[in-house]
Formats: structure tokens, C-alpha cells, sequence
């Protein structure tokens, strides 16, 4: 008889993870991409079920907190912090809503400076209140079509 664990747990977009290490009962282990409700690869166990349950629990928080944020950098554009929603939504928001809600919220300020590229450059933001999740008063609207 077993008993399995599960704690989920927010890394940055940016942190390079080159060092994962196998507990006393692993063969090996692998990061995988979260694909709808699970991942593609078959998993030993109950699993499956346990990876389903947290990736639902991490979307229904993102709905109404500011738990996305916190897997972006330090600074981020507003651009960003959108798309970080959107992937852990699995699906698209509005994204003038989105920025009225976070501004509202006051979820963040801007930082210093502008990130530049291939389009025009767009100011920076970080988390004003870095380690305390901001509650939002409704869930966020899918994109308009």
C-alpha cells in the first residue's frame, strides 16, 4: 500500500532547473509540459489523478489571485504577466480586462526601465506587494473573438 504526495510549487519562467535529483524509489526523473489536464506521458500509480487535481486547484486560484505572477522574473511587462495567466489558464483572456483588473487590483507598479525587441518597447512592472497573493474581486473574461 502506498501513499503519494503532491505539492505544487511556482518556478520562474526565467530559473534554469539543470538539477533535479531521484528520491530512494525513482528510476529517474524528468520535467514535463502540462498539457490540458495532465501530461503527455503515461504515470505509474494514481498519478495521473494527482497531477489533474493540482493542475485544476493551480486554474481555479488563478482565476481570482495573483499566483501566476510569481512564476514571471522580477520585472516583467504587463504582455507578460497576461501570457503567464493565459498558460496557466489554458486559454486566453481579454486583454483590455486583464489590464484594468491589475491595475485596479494594485497588483503592480512599474519598475525602472523598458524592455525592448522586436516591437516598441514596453514599460516594466514588478509585484508590489512581493510574497502576499492580491485577490481579485471576479474571474477573469476569456478574449473576445
Amino acid at each position: 500500500r502506498g501513499v503519494n504526495f503532491a505539492r505544487r510549487s511556482g518556478v520562474s519562467f526565467q530559473r534554469q532547473l539543470t538539477h533535479l535529483q531521484k528520491g530512494a524509489n525513482a528510476v529517474a526523473v524528468e520535467w514535463f509540459p502540462v498539457r490540458d489536464s495532465g501530461v503527455d506521458r503515461e504515470l505509474g500509480f494514481d498519478h495521473a489523478e494527482i497531477v489533474a487535481a493540482a493542475i485544476e486547484r493551480l486554474r481555479g486560484k488563478a482565476e481570482y489571485t495573483s499566483l501566476p505572477a510569481y512564476l514571471l522574473p522580477e520585472t516583467f511587462t504587463l504582455t507578460e504577466l497576461q501570457q503567464a495567466y493565459e498558460l496557466v489558464l489554458g486559454r486566453p483572456v481579454d486583454k483590455s480586462g486583464f489590464r484594468t483588473r491589475v491595475r485596479a487590483a494594485g497588483l503592480v507598479v512599474e519598475a525602472e526601465g523598458m524592455r525592448t525587441g522586436a516591437t516598441r518597447p514596453a514599460q516594466l512592472y514588478r509585484i508590489r506587494s512581493p510574497g502576499t497573493l492580491t485577490f481579485f474581486p471576479r474571474t477573469f473574461s476569456p478574449r473576445k473573438e
